[in-house]
């Protein structure tokens, strides 16, 4: 991973030939750039936020399907549960008899 930040690369575009004017002094203007987004409600995300962001959401969704396994896991058991107790039921009442 590299050690850049938004405001380096910023700061490289204002100050590479590429950019369509001349910017005097690009790392300034980077820095001010990146406060006006950042106080304009934006938010500026690394490369490697958005890798934890998408690892997060995966976990989330192993999560969520381990849960509705066990949620189906549960069912079936009361289900046996009920029968059980019913086939209990009625051995208790043969021997009753």
């Amino acid at each position: 991973m590299t050690d850049l930040t938004p405001q380096h690369v910023l700061a490289d575009l204002l100050g590479s030939a590429d950019f369509p004017a001349e910017v005097l002094d690009p790392d300034a203007a980077a820095a001010i750039i990146i406060q006006r987004l950042i106080d304009a409600g934006f938010v500026i995300k690394e490369q490697e936020d958005q890798g934890e962001i998408e690892r997060l959401k995966a976990v989330n969704r192993r999560a969520k399907a381990l849960a509705d396994e066990r949620a189906i896991e549960a069912v079936e058991l009361r289900i046996e549960n009920e029968r059980l107790k019913a086939k209990l039921a009625e051995l208790q009442r043969k021997e009753e008899t």
